[in-house]
């Protein structure tokens, strides 16, 4: 069963299979790749661990560049979880697709940083804008809010529609607390050289309080059922490690840019 429900579904987090659309040939070919959704954290933690986060100052902006240090794990983790690819000439059984795979070291790496690591925030302006528009901090914009909404996207193929589209999660956070600020700043550690720092982060404390803080996601079902704190124990573990530090990274990015 694919994870994509036809649009405007939301995606189906008990799914077997994710489909990544790649281009090739300059944008006139394109291939779904196909993979095991039922990824354990460890696994995944393997790969992001080896790839480096740096942020260079350039004409006095910084730019992020994520690098792979280290593609052995990914290529592994690819090949292991590989499921099928399409549209492919001919009638190729999956061992035959491993076998072209597994001579096609790039493709590998794009499988992993354009399928699983490709997240994309969307940023609502009024949901983190704390200004009244005089320049005056406005407290009451967060007095009734216990929770903050991270929207992050991915662009999928759904098998079961034959469309490529951006599938878009909610994932509704609780603020963090002092405790939830101490852990986080322990899990990040920055190096600087120059106008060039690297970012090393420890993702079992970013996935752990991913899993404390989320209270439900719009945009994704378990088994049909929405999922929500009452169902949590469902459903936590099958977002994707990529996606939890994802959306934690940006939850407190923001409240970092908010609170100056």
């Amino acid at each position: 069963m694919s994870n994509v429900l036809p649009a405007p579904g939301p995606l189906e987090l008990s799914g077997d299979t994710i489909s990544f659309p790649l281009m090739f040939n300059a944008g006139k070919t394109i291939a779904y790749f196909h993979m095991d959704y039922g990824v354990r954290e460890d696994d995944l933690a393997d790969i992001i661990t080896s790839m480096g986060t740096r942020y260079k100052s350039i004409d006095g902006t910084q730019k992020r560049e994520r690098s792979m240090v280290d593609e052995t794990a990914a290529h592994k983790f690819v090949m292991e979880h590989l499921k099928g690819i399409t549209p492919v000439a001919g009638d190729p059984d999956l061992e035959q697709m491993k076998a072209w795979l597994d001579k096609k070291a790039h493709v590998k790496s794009r499988i992993f940083r354009e399928g699983y690591d490709r997240i994309e925030a969307i940023d609502d302006d009024d949901s983190i804008s704390e200004s009244n528009g005089s320049g005056v901090l406005n407290l009451s914009l967060d007095l009734d809010s216990e929770t903050t909404t991270i929207t992050a996207r991915r662009w999928l193929y759904c098998p079961d529609t034959d469309q490529q589209m951006w599938v878009s999660i909610d994932h509704v956070m609780t603020e963090a607390t002092t405790e939830d600020w101490r852990e986080y700043r322990k899990a990040v550690k920055i190096y600087e050289t120059g106008r060039e720092q690297t970012i090393v982060l420890k993702y079992g404390v970013l996935a752990k309080l991913y899993r404390k803080n989320i209270k439900r996601l719009d945009g994704a079902v378990i088994n049909g059922q929405t999922c929500t704190e009452a169902n949590k124990k469902d459903w936590v573990e099958r977002v994707l490690l990529n996606d939890k530090v994802f959306v934690v990274n940006t939850q407190f990015d923001r409240t970092a840019l908010k609170n100056g």
